[in-house]
């Protein structure tokens, strides 16, 4: 069973926010929580989706240029 092409996207770009999300609440380091929810509000922190762009975008990279070796 082959997997789409936009579906292993949509994976590995949840694996990467729910890693960099799952690190930031491990160790308290606000820059990597990407969604802060508080008892009666929530933030969106601006460098942590840059952080998880960048990461997507080196990834997609590196993942087609090893397919393209093949």
């Amino acid at each position: 069973m082959k997997i789409d092409s936009s579906l292993n996207g949509y994976l590995i770009g949840s694996t990467i926010i729910l890693i960099y999300s799952f690190i930031g609440y491990l160790f308290n380091i606000d820059i990597l929580k990407i969604m802060t929810i508080r008892k009666d509000e929530f933030s969106i922190s601006i460098a942590g989706v840059f952080i998880c762009i960048i990461t997507m975008v080196l990834v997609v990279y590196i993942v087609r240029k090893f397919k393209s070796t093949k």
